[in-house]
Formats: C-alpha cells, structure tokens, sequence
C-alpha cells in the first residue's frame, strides 16, 4: 500500500481507524477500456479526419472535432477515476466498501463479525497469470453478499481479511482471559496475606511449633530427615 492511498482514502476512516489494505480492481480493466477508447474513439476519426475521408473536413468543423476531443479526454479521465475508487478498504475495524460516481458515492461498513466466509472466483486461465479475479465476502442476516470483481491480486485480498479476522479473535480472547487471571491473581494475594496475617499474630504459638519440634527430633531413636 503506498502512500496516496493511504491520504486519498483517510476521508473514509475514523478517528484512531488504521488502514491495513486497499483493494483496487486489476489495473488491465482500465487500460484495456483507454487503449479501446482511444483507437476507437480517437485515433481512427482523427485519421479519416486529417486524410479528408468521407470530405470530414467539409462536414465537420475544426472547432466541432476539438470539443469531440476534449469531451473524450474527460470521459477517460473520469473512467480512470471511477476504476480508481471503487474499491475495498481494509481497516482493523472493518471491509469498507466504497462504490463511486460522479454525483455520488455509496460507502457501506462490513463489520467482521458478520462475515462468515469469502470465496475466490477466477474464469479463465489468464485471470491466474495475470493474477485477478473475483472476491466474494458472505455476510451473515439477510444473506447480501459483497463482489469486488476483476480483483487485483484476489488471495492477498484474502489473506488479509483473514489476518484481520484472527488478530480481533485473538485480541477477544485475550480480553475475555484478562479479567479471570486478575480476579485469580487478586484471591492468591488475599489468601497469602490472610495467612501472613495469622502467622504475625500468634508468633508464640509458632515459636511452641518449633520448640516441640525440636523436641521429638532429639528424642532417642529420632531420625531428623530434613
């Protein structure tokens, strides 16, 4: 993760919120859409357009093709800017799924609790070469599920929803064992300070201990074993 995504997608975190993870789609879905664009939408009519084909100069004026071109810069521009925030944001709280448009953004937070599962989904051979796929995340209560298709690098997308998931197990677990070992912790001082006490109390009746003590050991026929 590099550290643009880690200014560009803060707006989406919460105060004390750390961001472990972006997940963006495979950057082949937008190249390919731009180098299709481009031929198609630009560089075969800026061809017939200088070459005069089908007198394109007589019907078409010079200014009218400028603005064509522009608005097509623009649409790329904002496809590049849709591919680049549609994403999933893996934080140590939640998967925040952001889907983006132009006059608005749809942001939904996936608590880990109730993700009950995820699943790997690649069509064709070249999805494994060139290492993206679909990542499906099964929620538990109304059963939606969230797809973040044409995934970069789907099995780390996984692995880290994964770790995460184990970290806040671990860290319940831990939290659930703290307070029994304190209240143990806390009942061993007060039984040895009870005893400690009784002891300070009768320190004759220890001194009587030792003295009988000593004298059934020096009885004859005694064996002292300690």
């Amino acid at each position: 993760m590099n550290y643009f995504d880690q200014v560009f997608f803060g707006k989406y975190l919460r105060e004390g919120e750390d961001l472990v993870f972006v997940c963006h789609r495979h950057p082949l879905l937008i190249i390919d859409r731009i180098i299709v664009t481009l031929f198609v939408g630009l560089a075969l009519p800026t061809f017939f357009y200088y070459n005069d084909s089908f007198s394109l100069q007589t019907l078409v004026p010079f200014l009218y093709f400028e603005t064509y071109a522009v608005i097509l810069y623009l649409f790329l521009v904002y496809k590049i800017f849709d591919w680049y925030n549609d994403v999933w944001l893996i934080t140590d709280l939640w998967v925040i799924d952001i889907d983006w448009d132009i006059f608005a953004r749809h942001v939904i937070y996936i608590d880990y609790h109730d993700i009950k599962g995820s699943e790997i989904q690649t069509h064709s051979f070249w999805d494994s070469f060139f290492h993206k796929g679909d990542v499906i995340l099964y929620t538990a209560g109304d059963g939606e599920d969230f797809v973040l298709e044409w995934a970069e690098n789907p099995h780390d997308i996984s692995d880290h929803i994964e770790e995460v998931i184990q970290e806040i197990a671990e860290k319940k677990e831990y939290e659930d064992k703290a307070p029994m070992e304190l209240l143990l912790h806390t009942l061993t001082e007060v039984v040895r300070d009870h005893l400690e006490g009784n002891t300070r109390q009768n320190p004759g009746k220890e001194l009587e201990e030792e003295e009988e003590l000593e004298r059934v050991l020096t009885k004859k026929g005694t064996i002292d074993l300690r």
